[in-house]
């Protein structure tokens, strides 16, 4: 049985988690040595090191070449860092968060979810559009559309508002 965490591998990233400066060069080694007798390519521009708590100037290298060293990485979306810490993978996500919606800003200020298209629905489409099932929720509470987006503006009523509409859609289950 495993008691150490050796590596980490997803598609085509690998990360190897040694504790020694030594183990790092022997496993670097064997993973080059490994991939070129199947017929992979080891390549260094890509390949980064980050070593955290050892002697600085200590280099690993492959072929002659030095490997890249980082004070962080991203390794399936989460950002890995010297500290440990998850300060920086958290501002990423919020990050990556505002702009999206900041992107989709525009949308919620134009008329796009006010759009009512007139006309009968073309054949495969839902009988059910999300404004129409909308509407009906609303209408069980016995509030109307522009009302619902008054409601909106204001945290605290909209999360009463959605509450109730909530304890309605579970009495109907």
């Amino acid at each position: 049985m495993v008691n150490n965490l050796e590596d980490l591998d997803f598609a085509d990233d690998l990360a190897l988690l040694p504790h020694r400066i030594k183990d790092m060069r022997d496993k670097t080694k064997k993973l080059y040595e490994k991939g070129i007798k199947i017929g992979l390519k080891f390549n260094i521009k890509k390949t980064k090191i980050m070593k955290v708590m050892t002697r600085k100037g200590v280099t690993i290298s492959v072929e002659g070449e030095d490997i890249e060293e980082v004070d962080q990485f991203t390794y399936l979306v989460s950002i890995v860092s010297k500290t440990g810490g998850t300060e920086k993978d958290i501002n990423s996500r919020i990050s990556k968060g505002r702009q999206a919606f900041a992107m989709l800003k525009p949308v919620w200020k134009s008329n796009a979810l006010d759009w009512n298209p007139q006309g009968c629905r073309r054949r495969g489409r839902p009988t059910h559009s999300w404004r129409r099932t909308r509407l009906k929720e609303l209408d069980n509470i016995g509030t109307i559309w522009r009302e619902a987006k008054q409601i909106a503006q204001n945290r605290v009523r909209w999360r009463m508002t959605v509450s109730a509409l909530c304890s309605v859609r579970d009495e109907e289950d």
